[in-house]
């Protein structure tokens, strides 16, 4: 019991921010000196974060800053403590690792909004965002480095795209106007001419990407930070892959083999089908219709020509369970038949 180990009538000890039986550094109220801090139990030493209003009842807010889950390592105590007006003279707030004995970050609200949010990454860089406040920094996002130096400020969120988040108080989105930070690159990815670009994201099986459109490009950003740039405005995705469209031309981008296939349609042909709907490629596969000469053709991947027939049009594909596609086609005197892409 940690009230063995302290003299508590001197300290008053906040347990709800012990977490662990051998925890050497607890938050306390140091009684005669009408002051809350820090007390390392070895050596029975004091530091101090802040002092109470005379005669106020000596109490804080506290909320843990959760751990993400499946990291190794990072089991950490870190906590957010704020005194508003009503115990402290001035609002004051701390995050805190109780652990490694380390303030995080702190605000006074006299000066600065106070953190509504604490982001904490492995290479020990971090991202805040303030509260609504009287300040210019109201309602902000901001990047720090491990040294607390300030890279970023922005009225939209910021996400790390290559390091790994360990610690926070509130999720992060993954669509929209998101800063998307490269370490490697040192800068925003989704920048242009200081506007921050809309992104959106999807994985495919254990491969995260976000994306975004510039100038009829599409890019796609890795959790590594890997960014591939491709010819033409994304349309649509799948299971193993992403179709994008350039005017008449048409690629297909297989995330896992970084294969792509490529298809410039020629005078009367088209992905849409006889009756009308569009013939969305598929696994590598671009579905081609000519509807003046009936010719179909299907494109896989590196540009290889897979299927191509005469006196046929394509009226539908179906896709199946096993990952194969119906082809359906169709003849001048309206004789139906199948094949099958696997």
């Amino acid at each position: 019991s940690f009230k063995e180990k302290v003299d508590t009538e001197k300290y008053g000890i906040f347990s709800s921010a012990i977490v662990e039986k051998n925890q050497n550094y607890i938050l306390v109220n140091y009684i005669s000196e009408n002051k809350f801090g820090i007390l390392d139990v070895s050596k029975e030493e004091f530091t101090e974060l802040g002092t109470y209003k005379e005669n106020s009842s000596r109490k804080l807010t506290l909320k843990r800053i959760s751990a993400n889950e499946g990291i190794d390592g990072n089991d950490d105590i870190i906590y957010s403590i704020e005194c508003s007006t009503y115990y402290c003279d001035e609002a004051m707030q701390f995050i805190y690792n109780f652990s490694q004995n380390k303030l995080l970050a702190n605000r006074n609200a006299t000066k600065e909004s106070l953190i509504y949010s604490y982001r904490l990454y492995e290479n020990g860089y971090s991202v805040i965002k303030t509260s609504s406040s009287k300040f210019d920094d109201s309602n902000m996002y901001f990047l720090f480095n491990s040294d607390g130096e300030e890279l970023i400020k922005s009225k939209n969120d910021i996400k790390i795209i290559d390091n790994i988040l360990t610690y926070y108080s509130s999720s992060i989105s993954d669509t929209g106007k998101i800063n998307l930070y490269s370490l490697k690159a040192k800068k925003v990815i989704n920048l242009d001419d200081d506007e921050i670009i809309s992104v959106s994201s999807e994985k495919f099986e254990d491969i995260k990407l976000y994306q975004f459109v510039l100038d009829n490009k599409t890019y796609l950003i890795t959790e590594n930070g890997e960014v591939t740039e491709l010819n033409g405005t994304l349309k649509s995705t799948d299971d193993i892959g992403i179709y994008m469209l350039n005017d008449k031309k048409i690629t297909y981008y297989n995330v896992f083999t970084k294969e792509t296939s490529n298809y410039e349609l020629q005078k009367n042909e088209s992905i849409n089908g006889s009756t009308g709907y569009e013939l969305v490629p598929y696994r590598n596969a671009i579905f081609v219709n000519n509807s003046y000469d009936y010719i179909i053709k299907v494109i896989g991947a590196n540009d290889k020509v897979l299927l191509e027939k005469k006196d046929l049009q394509i009226y539908k594909i179906s896709k199946r369970k096993d990952s194969s596609v119906l082809i359906m086609v169709i003849d001048k005197d309206d004789n139906k038949g199948i094949y099958i892409a696997r």
